[in-house]
């Protein structure tokens, strides 16, 4: 039959699964024909088998028209993706281009105007208008907050206009404080009750006063208690006539200590105005005296073996490298 020589070997494989003839995947397409037409119910089906042939012709068509076409949308969008992507990298290059230490400024002007060109290209600016429409855009988009960049991402690019940028930024704020009046309508008590049921007046009767006069009074009352000045009171016994530090309960009432006041002999220049005379187990001698101690100070060459009893006494190094013997006992 004639429909047979316009089929291709995938429309006859399709045809042979469905109407269950066996072939294998590496039959030709003669193969295939003769194991169709060998059916025994044949020549009766003919016809629709000639239809189902068509059918599946159709949609193997079909489908390969519809991948095409998605492939090629895809492609497209990779393209327009990336021509997105170039005009972004040029204008970024443009604002951000800096001039490098090996090149001088003929070769910077060259690539800045390169970029600025290939720049306009990309955004088909073709006028002076155009130009200038796309100088007073960038100059908003630059003064425009992160946040609400981020809200236009997806077509932020292509937004050349500034009468278009203002109007898109001006419905997200009108939207913003729009959503922020709903969010925080009604009063603070409503929206934040405290766990006090009722108050502790409340359920009482009372005198009706006026709100106004009461006002009044409060604010006066508060006004006075700021402008008066505090009286500056003692501590420790309440008095106003001083302050603490000066209370006369906090001073010491113990007498001071006795000075006794010793003859002073100079023994020499350097030791002099150190020393004083005492007496050590009943022996008179210089001694240094440590202001308010217990213990004096004697040096070594003035005190003689008889003189040491059997308490101790502590040894120093002088100024001078003399040894200088500390007596515990008899002063």
């Amino acid at each position: 039959m004639a429909f047979w020589g316009r089929a291709l070997k995938a429309d006859l494989q399709n045809l042979a699964d469905c109407l269950g003839v066996e072939v294998g995947a590496s039959a030709t397409v003669l193969e295939i024909k003769k194991a169709i037409q060998a059916m025994p119910s044949y020549e009766e089906e003919a016809e629709y088998i000639k239809e189902l042939l068509e059918t599946l012709k159709t949609t193997r068509l079909e489908e390969e028209r519809k991948t095409k076409e998605a492939k090629q949308i895809l492609e497209e969008k990779e393209l327009e993706n990336a021509f997105q992507l170039k005009k972004l990298q040029l204008e970024q290059k443009f604002n951000n281009h800096t001039k490098s230490a090996e090149s001088n400024w003929t070769d910077f002007l060259y690539e800045l105007r390169n970029y600025f060109e290939e720049w306009l290209k990309g955004l088909e600016v073709k006028t002076f208008s155009d130009l200038s429409d796309l100088i007073v855009t960038e100059q908003i988009k630059r003064r425009v907050p992160w946040e609400v960049k981020e809200h236009f991402i997806d077509d932020w690019a292509e937004i050349k206009s500034p009468e278009v940028l203002a109007r898109k930024l001006d419905e997200y704020d009108n939207v913003r404080n729009l959503w922020k009046k709903k969010s925080y309508s009604g009063s603070s008590k409503d929206r934040f009750p405290t766990w006090k049921s009722k108050s502790a007046t409340e359920g009482k009767t009372s005198l009706p006063i006026k709100k106004e006069e009461n006002e009044v009074k409060k604010s006066a009352t508060n006004t006075e208690d700021f402008e008066k000045r505090k009286t500056l009171r003692c501590y420790k016994c309440g008095s106003k006539d001083h302050i603490r530090p000066n209370c006369p309960l906090l001073k010491n009432k113990e007498s001071s200590a006795t000075i006794n006041r010793l003859f002073e002999a100079y023994e020499d220049e350097l030791m002099s105005p150190h020393t004083s005379m005492g007496e050590v187990n009943g022996f008179p001698m210089p001694i240094l005296r440590d202001t308010g101690s217990s213990i004096d100070v004697v040096c070594l060459k003035v005190v003689k073996p008889k003189m040491f009893t059997a308490f101790l006494a502590m040894l120093r190094k002088s100024p001078r490298g003399e040894e200088v013997c500390t007596v515990i006992e008899g002063i």
